[in-house]
């Protein structure tokens, strides 16, 4: 059975799933802890507190972020027929919340994302519709019936901080639970939104993000894991060599942060982690210069309606699932 796929599918696939069932993976939950271990993985175990550190000192650094480059979507139908669509992105960003994207080709826009942290909304072109509902901390929405969350865009860019404690390790013989063993990896794991699990009991907070590192002590993880629902994860990971320094006038050369500059997202599905959707955005420009840039606009939703002009406007609901 062939699954459509939205003009806005490469939103979707960064903040989501494709719709489908297969049996889950369970992961034996572990205890949460303040720090990981130390003399499991020897003199090769990662400094998780340096690479927090880091992480957050990058995303608090960035006042505002504007970003243009390409995007590439593949997927996979129920039947195996197989796809590939490509075109352009422009990315607007406002410390500490504030986010929109937009995705065009041929310079026709075919579907725009934002959120100004209080509301968070996505326009489909190719339905002209625009959807539009309160963001709701630890919790994603639904987009007919594929969960998603501004704050998990923000995570897989590197512009939202992380909990500085609260993370959960992986041991490597844990590892299948999550991920491939073809490589051994150090692994933790916390709520990216930061949100004490006993506080929110009746709500199962999504998404979960992992971290996984290879033996030697990297500051920088090598690759991330989020889990969206019961049976999907998205694994995410960037190309070293493609890390881009951003130059912030107001600190000095040594300490301008650097981000990354072309990613790839695979959403991997069921038990046997099958992959039915790869992305990748790759930026040519990323700067904090944003004179020029529509930052007074983007992030207005009021505005949003008035030049749109969308045929139908659809709330965003709450995934109990996700």
């Amino acid at each position: 059975m062939s699954r459509p796929i939205p003009f806005g599918a490469l939103l979707l696939c960064l903040l989501s799933s494709l719709a489908g069932c297969a049996t889950p993976a369970r992961p034996v939950p572990l205890e949460p802890s303040k720090q990981v271990p130390e003399g499991w993985w020897g003199a090769g175990t990662p400094d998780l507190d340096a690479a927090i550190a880091a992480w957050n000192d990058r995303a608090s650094s960035i006042e505002t972020l504007y970003g243009r480059g390409i995007f590439q979507l593949n997927w996979t139908e129920d039947d195996g027929g197989r796809h590939f669509e490509q075109g352009d992105i422009d990315l607007w960003y406002e410390h500490p919340d504030r986010v929109a994207i937009r995705c065009s080709k041929f310079g026709d826009t075919i579907s725009l994302f934002g959120s100004d942290g209080n509301m968070q909304w996505f326009y489909d072109a190719g339905e002209d519709v625009l959807y539009q509902g309160e963001l709701v901390p630890g919790q994603m929405l639904l987009i007919s019936d594929q969960p998603f969350s501004p704050s998990l865009l923000l995570n897989v860019l590197g512009l939202r901080p992380v909990p500085a404690v609260g993370w959960d390790p992986v041991r490597p013989n844990q590892q299948s639970m999550f991920i491939d063993n073809t490589t051994s990896y150090f692994g933790a794991g916390s709520n990216p939104d930061g949100i004490d699990r006993g506080s929110r009991p009746d709500v199962r907070l999504r998404p979960t993000m992992w971290w996984w590192f290879q033996q030697g002590g990297l500051d920088w993880p090598a690759f991330r894991t989020f889990v969206l629902t019961e049976d999907r994860i998205m694994k995410v990971d960037d190309d070293p060599a493609r890390r881009r320094t951003i130059r912030i006038p107001d600190r000095s050369i040594d300490s301008w942060p650097r981000l990354a500059g072309s990613i790839t997202m695979r959403v991997l599905e069921g038990p046997q982690q099958r992959e039915i959707i790869r992305s990748q955005m790759a930026f040519d420009e990323l700067r904090v210069d944003v004179d020029g840039e529509p930052m007074d606009r983007v992030f207005d939703l009021d505005v949003l309606h008035e030049a749109l002009q969308p045929s139908e406007v659809r709330p965003l609901n709450p995934d109990d699932e996700a």
